[in-house]
């Protein structure tokens, strides 16, 4: 399998592509095992611990993996250790082929099916994508599913990764690294209770600073959504003085409908609760532009030829 690099406009060094080629016939030499340690631990003490060798010798490991490539791996900053961007994607691709070493070794066992593992985002999974699971499994019998739902950026680190084929998400990611096609269109919509004062009238951001503002968390697709939203009316989401995080989208809906705060989710999530009126949409001016929900995949993936023969049944 052959892996090319994108230029990283923000690296300042770069990994050979003709070296990694040949370091990945040698995945199980000890300084790689090193390497991964560090940079689940990012700290050489804790790495040095896990695999029962001295610090001095972990340092030695990783210093002789940056001189063999030519690039720095990690740096040092206010006494904490950091991947660069070399030592970040030579760590995904490693997990990457390491994932797919056991997945192939399992599929080995079980020729008479194709295994597929998918992500999707919690929007996603339970307001769009059901429909689309109940046609493949009447259409196609031989392979087996399983599904991780977690928010946008859980999902790309698990892609780049190789622990999931490909994966149904609303965020940005990187085009120059996932391919992907657009499955689908949602709309961010603002929402309170009947009860709040504002309700079916038309508002400005401003009008909204001093109340609670409960979104998704951190890497929420959802989240990045209304944080672009805000950006381009250049309103920093710091702006709303009281804010508080959910990670569930149902949580977020029964405390809006009792008046605790306000939201904003895709239109897919509350077209229920808008319809039979326990919750109320606050208006803008304009309407948000809709948001594509994309399919994103790696195109070196094994896996994602047959995932795209059924692109047309969530499409």
């Amino acid at each position: 399998m052959q892996y090319n690099r994108r230029k990283n406009p923000n690296s300042k060094g770069g990994i050979s592509g003709v070296f990694l080629d040949t370091t990945i016939l040698n995945m199980l030499d000890y300084h790689y095992e090193t390497f991964l340690t560090v940079c689940k631990t990012l700290n050489y003490t804790r790495a040095a611990e896990a695999l029962n060798m001295s610090q001095p010798a972990v340092s030695n490991h990783i210093a002789f993996l940056e001189q063999r490539m030519g690039t720095k791996l990690f740096y040092h900053k206010n006494k904490k250790v950091y991947l660069t961007n070399e030592g970040t994607f030579l760590f995904n691709k490693i997990q990457f082929m390491l994932n797919y070493s056991t997945k192939t070794l399992d599929e080995l066992h079980s020729l008479d099916y194709t295994k597929i593992n998918l992500g999707c985002t919690l929007s996603i999974s339970d307001y769009i994508i059901p429909s689309f699971f109940v046609q493949m499994f009447h259409d196609q019998k031989e392979f087996r599913l399983d599904v991780m739902v977690e928010n946008t950026q859980i999902l790309l680190d698990y892609l780049a990764q190789g622990k999931i084929d490909a994966a149904f998400i609303e965020g940005d990611f990187n085009q120059d690294v996932f391919s992907s096609f657009p499955f689908a269109q949602s709309t961010i919509v603002g929402v309170c209770s009947p009860e709040f004062e504002l309700a079916d009238q038309e508002v400005k951001f401003e009008d909204l600073f001093d109340y609670q503002l409960i979104t998704r968390e951190l890497g929420s697709g959802t989240l990045s959504s209304l944080e672009n939203i805000l950006q381009k009316e250049q309103i920093d989401i710091t702006s709303f003085k009281h804010q508080t995080k959910l990670g569930s989208i149902d949580l977020i809906k029964r405390v809006v409908e009792k008046n605790i705060g306000i939201s904003f989710l895709f239109d897919v999530c509350v077209e229920e609760e808008l319809a039979r009126g326990s919750l109320k949409q606050l208006h803008f001016k304009e309407p948000f532009d809709p948001k594509n929900m994309n399919f994103v995949y790696l195109s070196d993936n094994p896996t994602t030829d047959f995932i795209l023969k059924m692109k047309e049944k969530f499409q």
